[in-house]
C-alpha cells in the first residue's frame, strides 16, 4: 500500500524472540506511532514515538532494537491489521 491508503489505526505487528519483543507501528493521520514492549520486563521499550513514514518507523524500530539491545532483526515478518483488509478496532 502506498502511504495516503491508510485510515487512522491501521498497524503492522511483529513479535521477536531474542529478544522478547512486541513491535507495533500504528498509523495515525500523518505519521506512524511507534511502541516496542519488551515481554522480559513488561515494559514499554519506547511509546509515543512518531515517524512521517511507515518505512521510516520499520527503520527506527530496526535501530532502535540495534542501539538498545545489541541485536540485528534480520528478516523481521510484519503483519497487517488493516481496515481496508477487514480489520476493525
Amino acid at each position: 500500500m502506498r502511504e495516503g491508503e491508510y485510515a487512522a489505526n491501521d498497524a503492522y505487528f511483529a513479535v521477536t524472540s531474542a529478544p522478547e519483543l512486541a513491535l507495533q507501528l500504528t498509523y495515525e493521520p500523518g505519521r506512524w506511532r511507534v511502541m516496542v514492549f519488551d515481554l522480559a520486563s513488561k515494559a514499554a521499550a519506547i511509546a509515543g514515538h512518531y515517524e512521517p513514514t511507515l518505512e521510516a518507523a520499520k527503520r527506527f524500530v530496526v535501530e532502535f532494537v540495534e542501539k538498545r539491545y545489541g541485536v540485528r532483526l534480520e528478516g523481521l515478518s510484519w503483519k497487517e491489521a488493516l481496515r481496508k483488509r477487514g480489520y476493525e478496532v
